[in-house]
């Protein structure tokens, strides 16, 4: 059993597991609908946002998870119903039944909490183009509390905080279950990202609105590879189409 097979570590790991008849994949991240596009292309398994020559091993993952020769391929995530594998590979829903009858329900408080996002960080979007966008964004929804991405700079949200006066939420746990536990807003607004098909699922029955803002795939910048693109619209199509999300523009 696996974790984000995009991951260095896990990549450099998987040659042990040579032997294995099965391989189970446990990931609910978004990458995860590049891995199905990746394997069906024979491609390596590099981020979607990376730059430059993919290393060995992500071309030695490929070929060590793709279904052959007696070995299985299972994939166990949210996005089920959005992958197609490779002949030999299987599907398992993740609907966070768990997860919802473990946890919660939260305390819905009357306000619209902003998901950020590390594009800044990753060199995809200019930072002060990111802030004066998000700024604006927090001002014209009215949001009273900013969710941080793990990987946001500290510098930024401060610069966020200060011209918005929303709370700057940095949750300790995933931010699904730190939501599931509470308290959460009544809409949660999140741009192109794993949120946007977890959040539905670990909300259900909440009567929280989970919206999706699209703006971030026009912040990026010029130089931003065609695949990030595509990628972002992606999620945001999924997004619609499987959950029937709200899609919103400022």
């Amino acid at each position: 059993m696996l974790g984000d097979p995009f991951s260095g570590l896990i990549q450099q790991l998987l040659p042990l597991a040579r032997s294995a008849r099965d391989v189970v994949l446990v990931d609910d991240g978004t990458a995860t609908l590049e891995l199905a596009t990746q394997l069906l292309a024979g491609r390596p398994l590099v981020r979607w946002h990376r730059t430059g020559p993919p290393p060995a091993a992500a071309y030695r993952t490929t070929r060590l998870l793709t279904p052959g020769r007696g070995q299985r391929l299972e994939v166990y995530t949210s996005l089920a119903k959005d992958l197609l594998l490779p002949p030999g590979g299987m599907v398992t829903v993740n609907a966070y039944s768990w997860t919802r009858g473990r946890f919660g329900p939260p305390d819905v408080l009357p306000g619209v909490d902003l998901v950020g996002t590390s594009l800044a960080e990753t060199g995809l979007v200019d930072p002060g183009r990111y802030v004066t966008e998000v700024v604006a964004l927090a001002r014209a929804l009215g949001c009273s509390r900013y969710l941080a991405h793990r990987r946001e700079d500290p510098g930024k949200l401060e610069r966020i905080s200060r011209a918005t006066g929303a709370e700057i939420v940095i949750p300790e746990l995933p931010l699904e279950l730190a939501l599931r536990t509470g308290p959460v807003g009544r809409t949660v607004v999140s741009f192109a990202s794993t949120m946007v098909h977890t959040l539905p699922a670990v909300l259900a029955g909440t009567g929280v609105d989970v919206v999706v803002h699209d703006g971030a795939v026009d912040w990026l910048k010029r130089d931003a590879p065609d695949r990030v693109r595509a990628f972002l619209e992606e999620v945001i199509t999924t997004a619609r189409n499987r959950h029937r999300l709200r899609i919103v523009h400022r």
